[in-house]
């Protein structure tokens, strides 16, 4: 059901010596891009693969119809051609996978967006990220991905998980039905910066800092008294390093032990070989992120090769069980430059991420700090941020740590395999793989962060996560009642700070009324005045010996 991919011919009256020019100065641009981006040491591959180029390179081209637009509206078409490069995309959303290599022959522009491996992507997730008979396995990128499971639906196959000689076959065809091809005077910001964001290293100075405590060998209430109680983030160093999963949870022992198990990869399943093969090869801009709530259920054994550690033993959410519990424990796992954009933890839990393999780096803000780049709701519901970490570090970063900016500057350091960070509760933060990382985080309500998670879950309920009762009964109601039966006096203590916060917002309230109502009274008497003043001097001057003799009635009203 896909169209063979016909070789491209390149229409043009121009002489053969002409042509040649043009190439060289296209040469020339590609090179000028390259060694401009080299500099700034952000590249860590070559060009483009359909040798598309930023939109600001245009006009060192020569050719008059590129600068003005004229080559990019002949070959997108009239309609096409009037939209931006963003539009552009997005109509060719609604296309599915037939109709994008039909529209992919048609020119150079048309070849560079149908073959955007973000499209390809959506439609494989939307068409079938959903069989979990049949899950997804990446081969290569997106589009062969997509095409040989469309091969496969079409001709009845039993699914793409096969090996060996078969693999390889349908690897060929797909890669013959759609071959690779440069394109000619291609200038586009929207196709170029997502390859450009997966193709940057991480710069020295994104992974230099680290200002955030390292400590081993802390008591628990040494922790309680520096750390949990101060709200303050740290990395423990003689954590993980005890677990039996660490040195044995890499990714040729996950894939010979569990490589079958159906894995929660964003909105699609995978499985856990499928997915690890994607890790090693992914070339997205923003990768697919392992993110499983029940892969104890789905790992048998894996929730023996690890323990919570004794410093978040205290989780008060295990009062409501293991059925009713918001989701609290997942394994995370993904390559390098995928992670997690800024955001705060769900239901204002604190939490724990220990790392098994690789690294992280995070960067991180106080609760009442919100991350250049990021701009909440007015109640928080929603968040928006940069489409990935990349992209928030190559045009955030330095201004986060420009002095001003925030009135804090940010923590931030690199935690390593065996170590383990402590994210208090509210706190802002971003993480991503330096390398390809696999880890276990785990979300928890200790004593020290109870009101905290009772306040959020009183006043923010549409915002609770990961909480469904079957009566319906919202998640502070069933959780103050197992509290009220175990710890009656911390309840109480909420009660009464609720109740002081609210007595404190309403003498403010009064204080402002009151203080609204004497400024209005003391604007009123001094109009007043005024007004007595002004009229008693006009007064004066028309009657009593004026300029023009004391019989006069005239008078000067000013």
């Amino acid at each position: 059901r896909t169209h063979p991919q016909p070789t491209l011919a390149v229409h043009n009256h121009r002489t053969q010596r002409e042509m040649t020019d043009s190439a060289k100065r296209q040469r020339c641009n590609n090179e000028a891009a390259m060694r401009l981006a080299k500099e700034e040491g952000v590249l860590q591959r070559g060009k483009h693969p359909a040798n598309v180029m930023p939109g600001g390179m245009m006009w060192m081209d020569e050719d008059s119809d590129v600068q003005s637009g004229r080559q990019r509206s002949r070959s997108l078409g009239r309609w096409l051609g009037a939209c931006s490069d963003e539009t552009v995309l997005e109509v060719m959303m609604f296309l599915d996978g037939v109709d994008l290599a039909a529209v992919a022959v048609c020119s150079h522009w048309l070849y560079a967006f149908a073959n955007h491996d973000d499209l390809w992507r959506r439609l494989a997730i939307l068409q079938f990220g959903a069989d979990h008979a049949r899950p997804v396995r990446f081969v290569k990128n997106w589009r062969l991905t997509y095409v040989l499971h469309r091969q496969q639906e079409t001709s009845g196959g039993g699914g793409v998980g096969g090996v060996g000689r078969k693999r390889k076959r349908e690897e060929s065809v797909a890669t013959q039905s759609l071959a690779s091809f440069q394109v000619r005077k291609v200038y586009s910001d929207a196709l170029f910066l997502p390859w450009m964001n997966m193709s940057r290293d991480f710069a020295a100075a994104w992974l230099a800092t680290d200002n955030i405590d390292r400590r081993s060998g802390l008591t628990e209430q040494e922790f309680i008294d520096e750390y949990e109680s101060q709200n303050k983030p740290v990395v423990l160093t003689d954590v993980v390093t005890k677990w039996r999963a660490f040195g044995r949870w890499n990714h040729e022992f996950l894939s010979k032990t569990h490589g079958d198990a159906l894995v929660n990869v964003q909105a699609i399943d995978m499985r856990l070989a499928d997915f690890l093969e994607y890790s090693r090869t992914s070339t997205d801009e923003t990768p697919l992120y392992l993110f499983d709530k029940h892969f104890a259920e789905k790992m048998p054994g894996a929730s023996e090769e690890y323990e919570t550690p004794k410093y978040f033993r205290d989780d008060l959410f295990k009062l409501l069980g293991d059925e009713l519990r918001p989701n609290y424990r997942w394994l995370i796992a993904g390559p390098a430059k995928s992670g997690s954009t800024f955001h705060q933890d769900p239901n204002a839990t604190s939490a724990w991420n220990g790392v098994l393999t690789g690294s992280k780096k995070w960067i991180m803000f106080p609760p009442d700090v919100v991350p250049p780049g990021v701009f909440p709701s007015d109640d928080g519901a929603e968040v928006m941020t940069p489409l990935s970490c990349m992209e928030w570090f190559a045009n955030y970063y330095a201004l986060a740590k420009t002095p001003g900016v925030t009135p804090v500057q940010p923590l931030e350091t690199v935690v390593r395999a065996g170590e383990m960070m402590y994210v208090p509760s509210g706190w802002w933060h971003a993480v991503v793989n330096v390398e390809d990382s696999i880890a276990i985080t785990q979300n928890f309500v200790s004593r020290n962060n109870l009101n905290r998670v009772l306040r959020f879950l009183q006043f923010r309920p549409e915002q609770v996560s990961g909480f469904c009762h079957p009566q319906g009964r919202s998640l502070y109601d069933v959780f103050r009642e197992k509290l009220e039966q175990v710890m009656p006096d911390a309840v109480a203590a909420y009660d009464r700070m609720i109740a002081d916060e609210e007595a404190a917002k309403q003498e403010k309230l009064k204080s402002a009324e009151t203080y609204s109502i004497t400024k209005s009274a003391a604007l009123a008497s001094s109009s007043s005045s005024s007004s007595s003043s002004s009229s008693s001097s006009s007064s004066s001057t028309s009657t009593g010996g004026g300029l023009f003799g004391g019989d006069t009635s005239f008078s000067f009203g000013f």
